[in-house]
């Protein structure tokens, strides 16, 4: 259940901090005028976005090795084989 709440926790904040990036990005466009720094901002919002595809399948995994972990000290198998 705890890494349910964790995953949760992390779509929520990746939609919070996607948000933000947008104002900023629109704030950043609008004062300098410049299209090249809102293609730097995509680029960093894209590379924001790899990173937590990356942590959260590392949480998945992280979450099914304590499964293991633990079914194995109550000498049983997860899946309840």
């Amino acid at each position: 259940m705890r890494g349910g709440f964790a995953f949760a926790g992390l779509v929520v904040s990746s939609v919070w901090a996607d948000l933000r990036f947008r104002l900023e990005k629109r704030e950043l466009e609008l004062s300098s005028g410049s299209l090249e720094l809102g293609r730097e901002v995509d680029a960093l919002r894209e590379g924001l976005r790899d990173t937590r595809a990356q942590l959260a399948e590392m949480q998945e995994r992280l979450g099914f090795a304590e499964l293991v972990l633990t079914a194995g000290r109550e000498g049983r198998r997860p899946g309840g084989r």
